[in-house]
């Protein structure tokens, strides 16, 4: 089965709280597990969780993730990390216990996030917006503005290029969190 492409934006506004604590450098797995008790909580081996949530207008492409699809991280004009869903769940009490808080700008929406993805293999890397792009066909005036899922007409236009989508992530990325999934 191939796999999935699917492409997030990371607000700047935000990018400590919002992108940078869940997905870079973790949560506490005592805190998760305060929430959730999915079955890929034990193949975490560093202590911490590594997660992204979507909001529920994004429900139909969380709904198309699998485990082993790919997530693109996309901030200002460039791809800067990736990272392989292990597995997904919705869980609002989770996303509030993360993204909610008085220093976050969206606290006030309460269950801002809920569609929450597992995350492992993450790997900073640095992928110009110009490759996904072309390889979609998306206008020159494109920009990612909310999470989406590649086209798979160019999901193959990159198999094409780089014989697998492994290749690809390898030709842009370093792991930056090689021992964290068994």
């Amino acid at each position: 089965m191939l796999k999935n492409i699917f492409l997030a934006p990371v607000s700047t506004v935000n990018y400590d709280f919002q992108f940078l604590r869940p997905v870079i450098q973790g949560i506490d797995i005592k805190e998760v597990k305060s929430y959730t008790s999915i079955p890929s909580l034990s193949r975490f081996r560093d202590g911490k969780v590594y997660l992204w949530g979507v909001k529920e207008y994004k429900k139909r492409f969380w709904d198309l993730a699998k485990p082993d699809d790919i997530i693109l991280f996309y901030n200002t004009g460039r791809f800067i990390f990736s990272a392989i869903i292990l597995e997904k769940e919705y869980n609002e009490d989770l996303a509030n216990s993360i993204w909610g808080g008085e220093h976050f700008i969206f606290s006030r929406k309460k269950n801002a996030w809920p569609f929450i993805f597992f995350l492992r293999d993450i790997h900073e890397c640095d992928i110009p917006f110009e490759i996904i792009r072309q390889s979609s066909g998306y206008s020159p005036k494109y920009y990612l503005r909310s999470f989406i899922m590649l086209k798979p007409e160019a999901r193959d236009r990159i198999l094409l290029t780089f014989n697998s989508i492994d290749n690809f992530l390898l030709s842009y990325s370093k792991l930056i969190h090689p021992e964290n999934i068994k």
